[in-house]
């Protein structure tokens, strides 16, 4: 359940930022995925989809959060 709140937030993210009309406004935006989606790797493409999609004005606003305790968990996908 946790990868498929992940996906919604950061649809969602995506969405309220890209109907902001000055980006100026809004500095960085942080989100912070559970391990589990983490070490998803269906997440990543997913994330990395949305993210092409939304374009750089909005990439450049979001800040993807992974706690220590994920990125130790799953080092080979924090890594990549």
């Amino acid at each position: 359940m946790a990868t498929r709140i992940d996906r919604w937030v950061l649809k969602r993210a995506v969405q309220q930022i890209q109907h902001i009309p000055d980006l100026k406004v809004l500095d960085t935006l942080c989100i912070n995925p559970s391990g589990q989606s983490v070490g998803d790797r269906a997440f990543h493409r997913d994330a990395i989809d949305a993210l092409a999609e939304a374009g750089s004005a909005v990439c450049q606003r979001i800040c993807l959060e992974i706690t220590e305790t994920a990125a130790v968990t799953n080092m080979t996908d924090a890594v990549n």
